[in-house]
């Protein structure tokens, strides 16, 4: 994780409401996964998220002014920052770091690998790595992996055992990830959470899969990816899964297990498409996908659901 020391960054623009007097912040973090002497937003506070957050300290935690009476017990364990629009509040923030700190990381030519490599790289025995590749800041790459020529592997990247990077795929390059505020100008959130591969994947020519905002993005074992496919920051692709030429995966859009996803598909941000379900060619998923659906057209609808073969 990156140290960042956004106590620098406070001040009277962004008052913080707390009984501590200092905050020593070192990383990021997110409502799935809160961490202590960390910066995190809420949109929404729950019952199980306060229950979540009692656990941590040291953070400050952006959220609305609404909430204020609900997290007041937690002000003496962390920092709260209010605002109408946390996320773009959390951008704003970040924003002089991000012009401060360089998140695409320093390489150094790798005379074994013929390869331009970031620091605290990390690569298992037997890795078969072509000319023109550059690997970034804290990658792991398993045993037996072979990465094609010109592909680009970002920071924070893992690659599993025996998986497969073909030729100019960029994995974990910034997604795009933008702060908008009706009145306001557009702000890009920094995305450091990297992605994770499982084993025996295939990543297709120029095929691009975006770093997580805070989470990795995460590929899982045995998926087979296309060439020309746009998974963005955030999703999930469950193991077993397909998915063909062209098709593209907004953010945070989760994918079950042996899903076939056919060419041209299109997946609005955030959905669910649950386990064994096929999506047919061109069609546009703008709604949650139930086990074993098979869905096509714009917009996409159900034609029917196939037996499980355990039924």
């Amino acid at each position: 994780m990156i140290n960042w020391p956004l106590e620098t960054y406070w001040g009277d623009k962004y008052p913080i409401f707390s009984e501590q007097d200092y905050f020593a912040i070192n990383c990021l973090s997110s409502i799935f996964n809160p961490s202590s002497n960390s910066l995190l937003f809420i949109k929404e506070v729950t019952g199980p998220l306060i229950e979540e957050l009692s656990s941590i300290h040291g953070s400050i935690i952006i959220t609305k002014p609404e909430y204020r009476s609900v997290v007041k017990h937690l002000s003496a364990l962390n920092g709260f920052v209010f605002d109408d629009d946390p996320r773009y509040k959390f951008a704003e923030i970040l924003e002089p770091l991000c012009n401060t700190v360089s998140l695409r990381g320093t390489f150094t030519w790798n005379e074994k690998y013929q390869a331009y490599l970031g620091k605290d790289v990390s690569i298992s025995t037997d890795v078969y790595i072509e000319p023109n590749v550059t690997i970034g800041d804290n990658a792991v790459i398993g045993e037996h992996v072979r990465i094609f020529s010109g592909a680009r592997i970002g920071p924070n990247v893992k690659i599993g055992a025996n998986s497969v990077i073909r030729e100019n795929a960029v994995i974990g390059g910034w997604g795009f990830g933008i702060a908008q505020k009706k009145g306001f100008r557009s702000i890009r959130i920094p995305h450091i959470g990297g992605v994770i591969i499982g084993e025996n994947v295939e990543i297709g020519a120029l095929t691009t899969i975006c770093s997580g905002t805070i989470d990795p993005t995460m590929i899982q074992d045995f998926v087979k990816i296309d060439d020309h496919v746009h998974i963005a920051h955030n999703c999930v692709i469950g193991k077993n899964t397909v998915v063909t030429a062209c098709a593209e995966i907004s953010g945070s859009v989760n994918i079950g297990y042996n899903c076939w996803i056919a060419p041209n598909v299109s997946i609005i941000n955030g959905i669910s498409i649950s386990n064994d379900a096929t999506v047919g060619i061109g069609a546009v998923i703008l709604k949650p996908v139930e086990d074993n659906a098979v869905v096509v057209g714009n917009p996409g609808k159900v034609i029917r659901i196939n037996i499980a073969e355990n039924a």
